[in-house]
């Protein structure tokens, strides 16, 4: 996947947007120096790239009545960590 560039106004339009997504246009715009036709280019072209991919929404479980467990099975990258470690060998000063 090609990288993208990202200029520093760019990289304060993605950290306002980390902090609050739904940060209003005219307001990156104005934090930012731009205007706000300006912002929407660049948030649509950091969509098109693939830069933002989605927008989501971060819910207080207890809030809504759920509790959340969360369990990983993740497989080693590599099967070498699935053999034993060869036993250490003593070492003549080692007392225990």
């Amino acid at each position: 996947m090609k990288r993208t560039e990202l200029d520093q106004i760019d990289r304060q339009i993605l950290d306002l947007l980390i902090e609050n997504a739904r940060v209003p246009l005219i307001e990156i715009a104005e934090r930012v120096g731009l205007s706000r036709v300006a912002v929407k280019n660049r948030i649509d072209a950091l969509e098109k790239s693939g830069v933002i991919e989605q927008y989501t929404v971060v819910l207080d479980p207890e809030k809504i009545g759920r509790n959340v467990s969360v369990f990983f099975d993740i497989p080693p990258v590599s099967t070498r960590w699935l053999t034993p470690w060869p036993p250490r060998r003593r070492s003549p000063t080692c007392t225990s």
